[in-house]
């Protein structure tokens, strides 16, 4: 699904997903970087249909500072 943010994320919190291996292997391999985080926020949408929601997103900060991997976990509004 395509969609644009129209604000700053807000309410960011780090998430532990080392305990999931799985997850946690993948993005390892995939960035070949060590140093990596998985975080969460809300933020203001605009969907591809038109509509503007708000929704929590996560999303993976490298160290190198790129954000990567963002996806819409709940619409809220």
């Amino acid at each position: 699904m395509y969609f644009k943010l129209l604000d700053d994320v807000r309410n960011i919190e780090q998430l532990n997903f080392e305990n999931n291996k799985v997850e946690y292997d993948r993005i390892k391999k995939l960035y070949k970087y060590d140093s990596f985080r998985k975080l969460k926020g809300k933020v203001e949408l605009a969907l591809e249909n038109g509509n503007i929601v708000i929704a929590e997103i996560h999303w993976y900060e490298l160290s190198i500072a790129k954000t990567n991997e963002i996806k819409i976990k709940k619409i809220l509004k």
